[in-house]
C-alpha cells in the first residue's frame, strides 16, 4: 500500500511514518511538506492509494487541495 503523507511539520510526518511502518510493514509513505509538493508527488505516484492531508497547509487551505483531489483523483482515498 503506497500512501501520501501531507503536513508542513516534519515531526508530525516522520511520526505518521512510524505509526503507518507499524500497522503495515509494506506501507511505502510518501512525504510532501505542502500542497504544491503534494500534487507533484502524486503526479509522480499514480499508484497512491491513500493520502493523510493536514488542513492547515502554509501554501494553501487543506480543504480547497482536498476538492482539487478529489475532482482530479477520484480513486484515491
Amino acid at each position: 500500500m503506497k500512501i501520501l503523507v501531507v503536513d508542513d511539520h516534519a515531526l508530525i510526518r516522520e511520526a505518521l511514518r512510524g505509526v503507518l511502518k507499524e500497522l503495515k510493514d509494506d506501507a511505502a509513505v510518501v512525504e510532501a511538506g505542502n500542497s504544491r509538493q503534494a500534487m507533484q508527488r502524486i503526479d509522480e505516484n499514480p499508484d497512491l492509494e491513500l493520502i493523510l492531508l493536514d488542513l492547515h497547509l502554509p501554501d494553501r487551505s487543506g480543504f480547497d487541495v482536498l476538492a482539487e483531489l478529489r475532482e482530479r483523483y477520484p480513486s484515491v482515498s
